[in-house]
This record gives structure tokens, C-alpha cells and sequence, in this order.
């Protein structure tokens, strides 16, 4: 798929390396240490521009289509609904009603794998190889804690921005977003 759809691998990487990152801090307070859910998350990380290929307007959407329906050798039907609904929900307004699609057990674990695609993405949203800063997360059921250096935050006000528009977005679904800063690069 990355080929055939020309997706750009050192983005992909990027968002991918993220994900893992954030995922890896949050996954015992989360109980998220089924590899399942490293795994698809992962490969939609991978995928996640790969609406890219069909327009660059609600490319997401477009994306979530083609995981959902193509023919994926490997993947069962319900392992490609859930990186359909990471793909579709990893930027602008959280679309809610796709979380209800899913099977029960799986809408916990979509709704958080889906905060730390958003993220993911959002700190790699200049396409750039800049270098992030030390991201602490603080999990305790529904509220995220995030604490970044207040000096990169300043030196990148548009991540900044949408961090702040993030709040808004993850509030749809129940999660609750802080930020704290600190003096560290």
C-alpha cells in the first residue's frame, strides 16, 4: 500500500515513531499491553496520508475508505475496521459515530489508540524531521496530562495552537486534555 499509493515513508515514519513513543508511556495505565493494539496502531500510522493519493481535501476520510474496503491480505475485516476508524479519526473533528460501528470491546481501545494517532500526527504536522521534545503524558482514566517544554511550545506556535484546538477535538469524546509546560529545551 505504501508504494501503490505513494505514501511518503519518512512522514509515515515519523507519525509512526510518535505513536509507539506516546503509546509505550501510556499503555500500563491505559491497559493497552495486548500487542494488538501496538500492532494496528502502527500500521495506521503507516497509512494515515494515504487518502493523499485520492485528495488532499478530507484526505482522512478518504483514507479510511480505502483501508476499510480494500482487499488486505493478512488482516481480518474487523483488524481493518479499526485502522479505518484510526486513519479516519486522526485529525480535525472526532467523528463519534464510528466508534459505535466497532465491536464493545474494541471502542475503549480505539478511542485511546485514536488520541495518540491524533497526537502523533498533529507533532509532525510541518512534515518536517524537526526534533520533538521530551514528552511526559500523566494518564488517570479519561484525563491526559501532558507536560512539554514551554521553549520549544514558544519556538513552534502552531503546534501550540493546535494543541490548544486538540482540547476541544479529544472533549467530544469524553477525554480531557491538559498541557503543562516546563523549562527544558
Amino acid at each position: 500500500l505504501i508504494k501503490r499509493y505513494q505514501i511518503e515513508v519518512e512522514q509515515a515514519e515519523r507519525v509512526s515513531q510518535t505513536a509507539l513513543s506516546i503509546f509505550d508511556s501510556v499503555k500500563q495505565a491505559w491497559r493497552l499491553q495486548a500487542s494488538t493494539f501496538r500492532d494496528l496502531l502502527v500500521r495506521a500510522a503507516y497509512l494515515h496520508e494515504i487518502g493523499l493519493a485520492v485528495s488532499h481535501t478530507a484526505f482522512h476520510k478518504h483514507g479510511a475508505y480505502l483501508i476499510r474496503y480494500a482487499d488486505l491480505p493478512g488482516f481480518s475485516r474487523q483488524e481493518q475496521q479499526i485502522m479505518a476508524v484510526l486513519v479516519r479519526c486522526h485529525r480535525r473533528k472526532v467523528d463519534v459515530q464510528v466508534f459505535n460501528e466497532l465491536p464493545a470491546a474494541w471502542y475503549r481501545p480505539a478511542i485511546l489508540l485514536t488520541l495518540i494517532m491524533r497526537l502523533a500526527a498533529l507533532f509532525h504536522h510541518a512534515r518536517s524531521a524537526i526534533a520533538l521534545p521530551a514528552l511526559e503524558f500523566k494518564v488517570s482514566g479519561r484525563d491526559i496530562g501532558l507536560k512539554i517544554s514551554r521553549t520549544w511550545l514558544a519556538n513552534n506556535p502552531l503546534t501550540a495552537a493546535d494543541l490548544e484546538q486538540e482540547k476541544n477535538y479529544l472533549a467530544m469524546v469524553g477525554l480531557n486534555l491538559s498541557l503543562t509546560t516546563q523549562r527544558l529545551q
